[in-house]
């Protein structure tokens, strides 16, 4: 599905509507751009059984927690986890990750998570040329454009299928 009306935002960013409810690949003139990320969680330490503190206390100001997806490199597994809530805690923020699938992924056999590697899907991450991320709430798309792309211009496309496969048919 084209994503169009490309407005100016600000720091460089392009923001456009759509009707789409989510979406997690985006297409620039046929070439996948990143969401947007960052790295690793500053000074993390497991918290409980359902999260991390942090000292990356501006982290509990970010819109969108529930956007925000964990990412885990262990081994040969790469594991995602989704942000419940952020709250500030005195020095720290407090994490609280979604569940049930925070404890399944810590406990998993063989490539248990612990922290993060990466953080990815907040528009506070927004800030290398090429990445983009997807306000849900406002179905606001932003893109940080690379040098040379004029978004006025650019094709831009998501992917959206109804149907993968149907199968018809009785028993017979």
């Amino acid at each position: 599905k084209a994503i169009t009306g490309w407005q100016p935002d600000t720091d460089g960013r392009w923001k456009a509507q759509t009707d789409l409810d989510n979406f997690r690949q985006l297409y620039i003139d046929g070439v996948r751009a990143v969401r947007a990320r960052g790295g690793p969680l500053p000074d993390a330490e497991l918290f409980g059984k359902d999260g991390y503190k942090t000292t990356a206390l501006e982290m509990a100001e970010w819109k969108n927690p529930k956007d925000i997806e964990f990412c885990y490199q262990v081994i040969w597994n790469h594991t995602r986890c989704k942000v419940e809530s952020i709250t500030r805690d005195g020095d720290h923020a407090s994490i609280t990750m979604l569940q049930p699938h925070f404890t399944y992924a810590r406990n998993m056999e063989g490539a248990r998570i612990e922290t993060p590697s990466y953080i990815e899907n907040a528009l506070e991450l927004l800030d290398d040329p090429g990445e983009w991320y997807f306000d849900r709430a406002a179905k606001t798309v932003y893109y940080l454009p690379k040098p040379g792309q004029d978004m006025s211009e650019a094709r831009v496309v998501v992917p959206a299928i109804e149907k993968l496969v149907e199968l018809r048919g009785t028993l017979d």
